[in-house]
């Protein structure tokens, strides 16, 4: 029976073809730190819109301190939501560095070595993060004040009591902050990724291994991951990245939108080569000339 090329590159991995090593850390650190920073920063901003609401006792009242808020209060949320991004940025480099030198040193049975990123590729991808992150942070900001406008003009028009109000921004509040805890998870898993990637082809790493989860959380069907899971993919080849969502968009491990999928780091042994599928990915075999 012939075997499937995961079932071939599982061979020759058995056969020590080649070793896979996971460099991406554990990002508890850097995600705990966007994910209260940030919710911090938005329960300010809406305790801050509380107390100027407190003030206002007319509909126009009203509407001029959401004009406010929509202009300075806004400009503020990003001036902070860039700090806390810099500071995370900061955070993520530090961890995804150390960990990923570790980890191919214990797999090659070395001493952890310096990384050093290309100075154009991480000044990209930092200015991308933060740019990325600072609009995802104001957006649910924007998107808090526009929820929150009509219903509170609405109920001084109608006279409602004050106890109406400050439930409906507790509950804007509480919105807002699981958004911000989604956010933090999904961009912190990204950003390691990348900074994974960063590692790779800084340490001369040409091929990965696309890792799962592996469980029934794992996506199947047209763009699913399960299907890739254990598949080899060349780093400086983006046309032959396999298709990673029904959408036919081609990426890495990460890209999609709460993908828990790593790249596993794939270093060939002598006497091994990587031969190029159809489909673009790689199968791991002894060479011929060996």
């Amino acid at each position: 029976m012939k075997l499937t090329d995961k079932q071939q590159n599982a061979r020759a991995k058995a056969a020590g073809g080649y070793v896979t090593f996971d460099g991406t850390p554990n990002n508890t650190h850097a995600r705990l730190f966007y994910s209260k920073s940030a919710s911090k920063e938005m329960q300010r901003f809406i305790g801050q819109l509380n107390k100027e609401l407190d003030l206002a006792k007319t509909p126009t009242e009203i509407r001029e301190v959401f004009d406010r808020f929509n202009n300075y209060g806004i400009k503020t949320l990003e001036v902070n939501a860039e700090k806390i991004t810099e500071k995370w940025m900061k955070l993520s480099t530090r961890e995804s560095r150390g960990a990923f030198s570790k980890a191919m040193a214990a797999a090659l049975g070395a001493s952890p070595i310096t990384i050093s990123y290309g100075k154009r590729p991480y000044n990209n991808l930092l200015k991308m993060a933060i740019q990325r992150n600072v609009s995802l942070i104001t957006n649910v900001g924007r998107q808090t004040l526009t929820n929150l406008e009509t219903v509170i003009y609405d109920a001084v028009i109608n006279g409602q009591g004050q106890k109406v109000i400050q439930d409906y921004l507790k509950e804007q509040t509480d919105i807002a902050t699981r958004r911000i805890k989604f956010i933090a998870r999904d961009q912190t898993a990204k950003t390691m990724e990348s900074l994974n990637k960063l590692s790779q082809e800084a340490s001369g790493v040409r091929f990965f291994e696309w890792d799962t989860a592996k469980d029934e959380r794992v996506s199947t069907g047209k763009g699913g991951h399960k299907q890739l899971d254990g598949k080899i993919y060349a780093w400086n080849e983006p046309n032959n990245l396999p298709i990673i969502d029904a959408e036919g968009n081609r990426g890495k491990p990460g890209d999609r939108p709460n993908c828990r999928c790593t790249s596993l780091s794939v270093i060939l042994k002598k006497d091994y080569e990587a031969i190029q599928n159809p489909d673009g990915s790689y199968r791991i075999k002894k060479g011929r000339y060996f």
